[in-house]
């Protein structure tokens, strides 16, 4: 008798704690029929060992290994292997309160929903080692529209928007999965979830909401992949970026997801670009040739397509409208101050 719901985990060289954390949560599910599908993409820990641990002593569990591929390669394989009617994901050093499963599968089972979203709560923990719970609930007058859901996935404009956009904190109907051929792009180490999110969205005939907040999503700011030097980041976005913009044209979505898609990408290029590559603390090279590396990414053809594109202006902060007109004009010298600033935020502890 196959599963009513299938949990896929990408595990990655997760702290063993929140590893045995996540599972252990998942083992307690009150809903049993189910299976958990543990992805161990190449971890260089003990997490393989302990997902085989794990799979040893509980049928439902199942091992998979495989070369470090990332976490889309992961996930993907999950869905393959799926046998259940619906499909979840859970991030491995993220755990669910032992009710969850069966609540939102009552709510999709009843609603016959092809996707059913639900909640959650972030809990953050702090440099100082302290914990902040946060619950996010979602608006049924919202997120039931459509038109809302895919706009969200092109410009999220609120903590409920990214519990949208996010893989997790979702269930999706396996068949829908797998009549659109809908799975996660390989290549990308930054958005591959929105890029996910909206192709289900776009294709799924019936979205449900199930009112809880029982997955919690960690945000450990003491050591965050989003604060990582990350030297491909820009040829992922780049990929991500002309993804969402081929299935927004070739989708014949209204011009205001565009619009909104363009305004998100600015974003993008003055954010994690800026901090993450070119002006990372653990950037090697010296200030000389991460300035001139910086200014020959500007100017390459891609970005000037991103930074001629229409936009909403009133969607963007006053620093991201000044580094607009700046990039736009070429003038990239007071970019410089930028970094002069993150440098002293670093020597006194304020680097985020």
């Amino acid at each position: 008798m196959n599963p009513l719901v299938s949990v896929v985990v990408p595990v990655y060289n997760t702290e063993e704690v929140y590893l045995r954390q996540c599972i252990n949560s998942l083992r307690a599910q009150t809903l049993k029929e189910i299976e958990i599908i543990l992805v161990d993409d190449g971890s260089t820990n003990s997490c393989g060992a302990v997902c085989d641990e794990y799979a040893a002593r509980d049928l439902r569990i199942v091992s998979l290994h495989q070369n470090n591929k990332g976490a889309s390669a992961a996930r993907n394989l999950g869905i393959q292997r799926a046998s259940g009617q619906y499909i979840t994901f859970v991030d491995s050093d993220d755990w669910c309160d032992d009710s969850v499963l069966q609540k939102v599968s009552d709510v999709a089972e009843k609603q016959n929903a092809e996707i059913t979203l639900f909640g959650g709560t972030i809990n953050r923990i702090g440099r100082n080692g302290k914990e902040n719970a946060c619950e996010i609930h979602l608006n049924p007058e919202k997120v039931l529209k459509k038109e809302y859901l895919l706009e969200a996935c092109c410009f999220p404009r609120c903590r409920e928007d990214d519990f949208i956009l996010a893989t997790c904190s979702k269930l999706y109907r396996r068949d829908l999965l797998e009549r659109e051929t809908i799975r996660f792009p390989l290549g990308i180490i930054y958005g591959e979830d929105r890029v996910f999110a909206i192709k289900a969205f776009y294709c799924a005939s019936s979205v449900a909401i199930c009112n809880e907040t029982g997955y919690h999503y960690r945000i450990n700011n003491r050591n965050q992949a989003t604060a990582r030097y990350m030297p491909k980041l820009t040829e992922s976005l780049e990929r991500q970026i002309r993804l969402m913009l081929e299935f927004v044209e070739s989708s014949c979505l209204e011009q205001r997801c565009k619009t909104l898609l363009n305004t998100n990408n600015i974003i993008v290029l003055f954010e994690p670009v800026f901090s993450q590559v070119f002006f990372h603390p653990d950037n090697p090279s010296d200030y000389g040739k991460r300035f001139e590396s910086f200014v020959t990414y500007m100017e390459s053809s891609f970005v000037r397509e991103i930074l001629d594109a229409e936009i909403n202006l009133e969607y963007l902060r006053k620093s991201h409208k000044v580094a607009l007109w700046l990039c736009r004009k070429h003038v990239y010298w007071p970019f410089r101050l930028v970094e002069l600033k993150w440098n002293i935020q670093r020597k006194i502890g304020c680097w985020k």
